[in-house]
């Protein structure tokens, strides 16, 4: 096949695709006025065949297109059609004329009124066509048609007009049929200019604003022959009116798309257009006023200075509307600017609403916009010229988000947006209300989506909890079990899928049947084949008419350990771990219940005797079997109705319960009697004894009082000596109120500074020299006196040791200047520590703390520590006490003696000196307590300690230091305890006691 066959069958190819794409009678069509009437048209015999048969076939194709509806307002078309219909005529006439088949005749003719009537029917139709839909007024549209008219009327009056005016002799039909013209020439130029103006993009108004154009040309043409008379002149014009019409043929056989928002919005943009506007409108009149010039004489200077005028301020008009224009959409821009902004960070559909209201409200006055989310899709943006106009605008951003449908099945996604205010505003500012609905429409989107992520998200975190948790989820479907989450296996053993609910788990309720009105947290027990039994708490939720699940939704949570737990704290909140017996807690709760019990009741407080020897003794392994031996004694003496706590370490209540005051003191008796047997304990024999105090009210009483009674009862018993028991009388002193006075007045005394430190001289034996200084506590608030070691047992029952003994030696620290005050600097203070000091976990950091403080060497510090309080080996302890003689402090034992330990002490290397109890001079003459002092003299020698002896009180006890070669003393023989002022004072004279 040839090159040129292949191009013709390309060409054939493709001109039978676009045959088929038009139809057939749009083909044939094309065909004649392509090629059929201008090669008819090229002869003069068949030149006004072709203007007919051209005409004609225009005429035909725009009734065709209205008949078959393939274009918008008929009525305009079939004026169009009928405009054509009467220039088919007029220049069918003219071509005959022009070919000579028919004889001229002078102006004006039947073709001047055939083409004069075609000028209405052509202006009607055009602007019928071009009118935006809906119709809306457009000022600068009116400015732009405005100068146009004016300048094209200019020209008709120099051309037309004028030429008509100036031959000789016209007639008044001749002036009238001219001035006609000129008017329905310059209506159609207006019409055209106007529709192209305002909707030249689309496609069959541009090709009739082009056709109308060339008509308006060619009609100047034949007009200008028809008055000068030169009647052959106008065979172009004639070839330029057949143009005219098949361009109006053509244009139905194009689509025309909706023209309302272009035509509306083109005369507000200072295009290509509105530049042609003002450019023709600047140089029309100019123009006319060379044109008359170049004849001769101007003529008509003052009709062409008016127009010029005329033109000048329709441009001004349009240039101040343009600027005006311009402002208000630099303000809509920056609301656009603002509004996608809001949309972009926008998280919810809450804050979209709002920021298109915000935006619509600041665009356009007196407006509303709302968002209808139906889930329609592919929605077409169309204004509704109502009342006052909407704006309904799809939210389809495009983007590919899968609607979900709501349980009504309609969709959630997509939707319309209805923008409410005036249909010129909604025209005029459609592309920016585009811009942000497109921008609302991609927030919508995207919200959407991430709802729905974060929905699949929640999902898959609900499945995890529900598939790794240890609760047990079930759902039944009419009474038996459809699912089980993987935990269900573990509670129940086997697969229970199938299963009733009723006979897996009972309630633990006595008396409940089944679970039918089971309240949330409600306890089954599940009974397990060959395991022990679970409790657990059932939640059940009737979700039958919940789609998604329709069933009973059962939680079961496994409290088995729980409960066990529950009830292992309850018994040890309430039950003394060692004796099993009840705990002060219970006591006090007891005490306090007055609804069990009609009769009189009695309060006992039992105390061991000498429990802390037998500690020291045998160790707290015996000690602590020996507590529970006498629980077990005290409640074999008791009824099934009464009440045996131990309150603290060897110290017992018992409340007795419907008693009166003989059977509480045969009571009493029995008690006191079974704990002063001897007891066996581990094989080892204890000779224990109690204490016991009795207090007892005929009815229920107040509690408080009853326990401030045995209180006081136990202690009149302590009093009259070990083993007894008293029943409290009227007038009996109550100790534990003085305990808490006291305590009272030591926390006061630290706020107030009423608390301070008294020494008492520490001599060397023979020469009386001062050596050192022991530091004792003294109160200075007024109150009764109190010794030191009272303060100390005080302090350590109530808590405060640790903090009264920091200032005690803190401020023995400071005080250690004024103690060496006129003597050289070696005299030493001694601090007591107390045994709950020791205890604390930073003993040693708190006195290298003090010591560094005070600036006071390390060697002029002596811990005083209290050997009966020490029993028993406390590593820690004692470790602290290693490091401190490391860095110079001296440790020394005070009250050596009173212990029953106090060979096993001397064992450790921290111990620098040794202060024997001033109960070892109590009889000086007494050759027993010399052997025992010159015993202790002998060890401390041995050991290479400093012996110091307290409680020197005459000189008889001096001399027996002196002689069993004791070094160091102190006492009232020599000094008491003073201010620390006087102690740095300090000499010794005989009489200084």
């Amino acid at each position: 096949m040839t090159a040129a066959q292949r191009l013709a069958g390309r060409y054939l190819s493709r001109t039978g695709s676009v045959v088929a794409r038009l139809g057939r009678w749009r083909a044939v069509y094309l065909a004649i006025i392509v090629v059929v009437a201008p090669v008819l048209y090229g002869f003069d015999p068949t030149r006004t065949a072709a203007v007919v048969i051209a005409g004609g076939a225009s005429v035909l194709a725009i009734v065709v297109a209205v008949r078959r509806r393939t274009v918008r307002r008929g009525g305009a078309w079939l004026l169009i059609a009928l405009a054509a219909t009467l220039l088919t005529v007029g220049d069918a006439f003219v071509a005959a004329a022009t070919t000579g088949v028919v004889r001229s005749a002078e102006f004006p003719n039947v073709p001047d009124v055939v083409f004069l009537s075609a000028y209405l029917p052509l202006t009607v139709g055009v602007l019928w066509l071009a009118q935006p839909n809906p119709a809306s007024r457009n000022p600068l549209l009116i400015l732009d048609v405005a100068v146009f008219t004016l300048a094209g009327s200019l020209v008709a009056w120099i051309l037309v007009l004028r030429p008509a005016i100036d031959t000789p002799n016209p007639g008044a039909l001749d002036l009238t049929i001219a001035v006609t013209t000129v008017v329905g020439y310059v209506a159609v130029l207006a019409a055209a200019i106007g529709a192209l103006i305002a909707v030249g993009r689309s496609p069959a108004i541009v090709l009739i604003g082009v056709g109308t154009a060339v008509f308006l040309f060619a009609d100047l043409l034949y007009i200008r022959a028809r008055v000068i008379g030169t009647w052959g002149e106008s065979a172009p014009a004639a070839f330029l009116l057949l143009v005219s019409v098949a361009a109006c043929g053509l244009a139905a056989l194009l689509p025309m798309r909706d023209t309302g928002h272009d035509a509306r919005r083109a005369g507000r943009r200072l295009g290509l257009a509105g530049m042609c506007v003002i450019s023709i409108g600047l140089v029309a009149a100019p123009t006319a006023l060379l044109v008359e010039a170049s004849r001769g004489n101007v003529q008509t200077g003052i009709v062409i200075g008016i127009v010029a005028v005329v033109i000048a301020v329709l441009v001004l008009a349009r240039v101040v509307l343009y600027a005006h224009a311009s402002r208000r959409r630099a303000g809509v821009t920056s609301v656009v600017r603002r509004t996608l902004r809001k949309l972009a960070i926008a998280t919810d559909e809450r804050q979209v609403r709002a920021s298109l209201r915000t935006a619509v409200r600041e665009m356009l006055p007196d407006s509303d916009v709302r968002l209808v989310r139906d889930g329609r899709r592919g929605v077409t943006p169309e204004v509704r010229e109502d009342p006052h106009g909407e704006l309904i605008y799809p939210l389809d951003s495009g983007a590919a988000v899968e609607a979900e449908a709501g349980e009504d099945g309609v969709t959630t996604a997509g939707g319309v947006a209805v923008v409410t205010a005036p249909v010129a505003l909604l025209d005029e500012y459609y592309q920016a209300l585009q811009a942000i609905l497109d921008q609302a429409a991609l927030a919508l989107d995207r919200i959407d989506l991430l709802r729905r992520l974060r929905e699949r998200e929640r999902e898959r975190y609900f499945r995890s909890i529900v598939t790794t948790s240890t609760d047990v989820i079930l759902i039944s479907h009419n009474d038996h079990i459809e699912y089980v989450s993987p935990s269900a296996t573990r509670m129940f053993g086997h697969d229970v899928r199938g299963k009733r609910f009723e006979r897996l788990v009972t309630p633990a309720e006595a008396g409940r049947a089944g679970w039918g009105s089971v309240e949330d947290g409600a306890e089954g027990v599940v009974d397990r084949p060959g395991m022990s039994a679970s409790v657990v708490q059932v939640y059940r939720r009737d979700l039958t008419a919940d789609p998604t699940v329709r069933g009973v939704v059962t939680t079961l949570r496994d409290v088995t350990q729980e409960r066990a737990l529950r009830r292992d704290l309850e018994r040890r909140a309430n039950q003394d771990a060692l004796t099993g017996l009840a705990n002060p807690k219970r006591f006090q709760e007891d005490m306090r219940d007055g609804r069990r019990g009609t009769g009189g009741r009695a309060t006992l407080f039992v105390d061991l005797d000498d429990f802390k020897i037998v500690n020291d003794t045998f160790g707290h392994q015996i000690g602590d079997g020996l507590l529970v031996l006498i629980a077990r004694r005290i409640e074999a003496c008791v009824g099934a109705g009464d009440l045996v706590a131990r309150l603290g370490g060897d110290e017992f209540g018992v409340l007795l319960r419907d008693v009166d005051a003989g059977r509480a003191r045969a009571i009493t008796q029995r008690i006191s009697d079974a704990l002063a047997e001897p007891a066996v304990v581990s094989g080892v024999r204890v000779d224990a004894q109690a204490s016991i105090g009795l207090a007892y009210v005929a009815d229920h009483g107040d509690p408080d009082v009853l326990l401030r009674e045995a209180d006081s009862a136990l202690y009149s018993a302590k009093a009259a000596g070990k083993g007894r028991w008293r029943q409290y009388r009227p007038g009996m002193p109550a100790p534990t109120r003085q305990h808490l006075g006291l305590r009272d007045r030591l926390t006061r005394a630290l706020a107030s500074n009423t608390l301070a430190l008294h020494y008492q001289p520490i001599v060397d034996t023979a020469t009386a020299e001062p050596t050192g200084f022991e530091a004792l506590l003294r109160l200075r608030d007024g109150g009764p006196p109190i010794s030191a070691t009272e303060i100390v047992q005080v302090a350590e029952s109530t808590g405060l040791v640790a903090e009264i003994g920091d200032w005690a030696l803190a401020r023995a620290l400071q005080d250690v200047p004024r103690l060496n005050r006129g003597s050289a600097p070696d005299r030493y203070v001694a601090v007591n520590v107390a045994p709950r000091q020791l205890r604390l976990p930073d003993f040693g950091e708190r006195v290298t703390r003090q010591l560094a403080h005070a600036g006071v060497p390390p060697d002029r510090l002596v811990l005083e520590i209290t050997e009966g309080e020490l029993v028993g080996e406390n590593e820690r302890a004692w470790a602290d006490l290693d490091n401190l003689r490391t860095e110079g402090v001296r440790v020394a034992i005070d009250d050596y003696g009173t212990g029953y330990a106090s060979l096993s002490y001397l064992r450790q290397t921290a111990i620098d000196l040794l202060k024997i109890d001033s109960s070892f001079l109590a009889d000086p003459g007494s050759a027993r307590t010399r052997v025992l002092v010159q015993a202790v003299a002998d060890v401390a020698r041995r050991l290479g300690l400093d012996l110091v002896a307290e409680g020197v009180h005459d000189p008889a006890c001096r001399h027996l230091l002196l002689d069993v070669g004791c070094r160091y003393a102190q006492g009232h023989l020599f000094a008491r305890p003073m201010p620390a002022d006087a102690a740095g004072r300090w000499r010794f004279t005989e009489n200084a006691a």
